[in-house]
């Protein structure tokens, strides 16, 4: 088995979302080994999806990242709770315009020898919101204060640093 990995997704929204639901969304990833080092990290930017969307999207290229790099051991993390109990199999995916990402990524996710999802507080998914906040700062007619990206670091490698401690490695 590879070595675990921890795996941060996230999306961000530049403004507010458009009539309709839809706006101009980035979706990161940024993958962690268990010492808290940045392995490789991502973003892109999309027009006219969903925040839901975006969130499945993040997730999607941090799989299809973690399998491009032979990483197949990885804790998955996203602040869309949603998003994680369409993931888990605790809800059913209504949404036509999600149903196809869903699927793609239950595929990905079958290719990984062990993984979990799980729901995290957005103030331990500060790394993976520094990414997509930078990627879209530029996008922005009023420039939004961000945290650092030393802190947002820093406070993911901690949070990496207690859930190890919290499993005994």
């Amino acid at each position: 088995m590879s070595e675990k990995i921890y795996l941060f997704c996230d999306n961000g929204i530049v403004g507010h979302i458009q009539q309709g639901g839809k706006g101009i969304i980035c979706s990161a990833y940024c993958a962690f080994d268990i010492n808290g080092k940045v392995l490789f990290e991502g973003s892109e930017i999309e027009e006219d999806v969903t925040n839901n969307y975006g969130e499945m999207k993040s997730i999607k290229m941090g799989v299809l990242k973690c399998l491009n790099e032979n990483y197949s051991n990885v804790k998955i993390f996203s602040d869309s709770e949603l998003c994680v109990r369409w993931l888990n199999g605790e809800y059913q995916v209504k949404s036509l315009h999600i149903q196809d990402i869903h699927k793609k990524i239950i595929f990905f996710l079958k290719s990984l020898e062990d993984y979990s999802i799980n729901w995290i507080s957005r103030d331990n998914n500060l790394y993976a919101d520094w990414l997509t906040s930078q990627s879209l700062q530029h996008l922005r007619k009023t420039p939004k204060k961000i945290l650092s990206k030393e802190y947002s670091l820093e406070h993911t490698q901690k949070f990496i640093k207690q859930m190890e401690d919290k499993n005994g490695n």
